[in-house]
């Protein structure tokens, strides 16, 4: 809302009344906006209304002239305008909140039966790290590697640890970029947007968490001793890294891949350029496809090319038997191995 730094000619209806300001940042406009001049109502004529702010309940209106020529943003007869208009949220008539609602219009003042067309916002370098990043993260690298320590372990013929080798890489790439979107986002909604403000930021605090603990939480774990757990039963400790691992673990793949859907959804209410939304959705709907393929498949031939490669199975090694336990061959951390034994 700054007009290309040239500035926005910005009327506003609050608890101050009907105000008007000349905004050159994103910020609020009380505390950093240069105020060109107080709005009141028409002193000549009180039967015409020609600057009106009422606030009832959880409803405003607002209405104000200005001449085409005045102010810091001239307005061209015959020439659609660029207009913006925004709203805070329900109960906040004090411009105590950054609004949650806004939209960027453009409309020829002088043809108003001519209507208005929508104009959508190009999203900058920020988002897009966040969106690319976090897509990849979640809904391609992270849940790969879960489906190669769930589907191929017990590869018949495979090589022990092959397929520990595969997730653990696919594991640790997620993180780092599951970690780097992290970061886009909170520095995107310091700077243009609001925190805590959406669904999908509230999703994905607990995904981004939970990410980023899954490999601590490895590293903690008790392992067994060569030759396995005595009597073949684990310690108490082992069982409950067991179930907080796998349950923590399943629920942020689903949950992240499911916050992608709501990102892109969000970008999309937003009018964003179509394409913000689109690649997302069009990543994760093709991987999930590839994904739940894959794992059917794996169901129906548990030795078949893919994953017999991943294991780096014996072409003319036994259909029996099968690299079980990721502790014999030297694993200290891993993010979202969410399959052990």
């Amino acid at each position: 809302m700054t007009g290309g730094g040239q500035g926005s000619d910005i009327f506003v209806c609050s608890t101050a009344g009907l105000q008007r300001f000349l905004v050159t940042d994103r910020s609020n406009p009380r505390t950093s906006a240069q105020s060109t001049e107080d709005v009141m109502s028409d002193p000549v004529d009180s039967e015409v209304v020609k600057n009106l702010c009422s606030m009832e309940d959880s409803t405003g209106r607002m209405t104000f002239t200005r001449s085409l020529s005045e102010g810091p943003r001239p307005i061209t007869p015959g020439t659609p305008q660029a207009i913006i208009w925004a709203r805070g949220p329900a109960g906040d008539a004090a411009l105590s909140s950054r609004h949650d609602r806004r939209q960027e219009v453009s409309l020829d003042l002088t043809n108003i039966a001519g209507g208005v067309s929508t104009v959508k916002q190009e999203a900058n370098w920020i988002l897009w790290c966040h969106i690319v990043f976090m897509t990849l993260s979640w809904g391609f690298l992270l849940p790969l590697a879960v489906i190669i320590a769930n589907r191929t372990r017990n590869v018949p013929g495979g090589h022990p640890g092959a397929w520990f080798e595969w997730h653990k890489e696919m594991a640790r790439a997620g993180w780092l970029l599951s970690t780097l979107g992290v970061v886009f986002a909170v520095y995107y909604c310091e700077v243009y947007s609001d925190h805590f403000q959406w669904d999908h930021t509230k999703y994905g605090i607990y995904v981004a968490l939970a990410g980023f603990f899954q490999p601590v939480s490895a590293i903690f774990r008790p392992h067994p001793p060569k030759g396995g757990w005595p009597n073949g039963k684990p310690p108490l400790l082992r069982i409950i890294f067991e179930v907080y691992h796998k349950a923590i673990g399943w629920s942020a793949i689903a949950l992240g891949m499911f916050n992608i859907f709501k990102g892109a959804k969000l970008v999309k209410d937003l009018d964003f350029e179509d394409i913000t939304s689109n690649v997302p959705m069009a990543i994760a709907v093709i991987t999930m496809f590839l994904f739940v393929s894959y794992a059917a498949w794996t169901f129906i031939d548990k030795a078949n090319p893919i994953s017999r490669a991943i294991a780096n199975a014996n072409p003319h090694g036994s259909k029996e038997g099968g690299a079980e336990n990721d502790e014999n061959v030297g694993d200290t951390a891993h993010a979202l191995d969410i399959s052990h034994n």
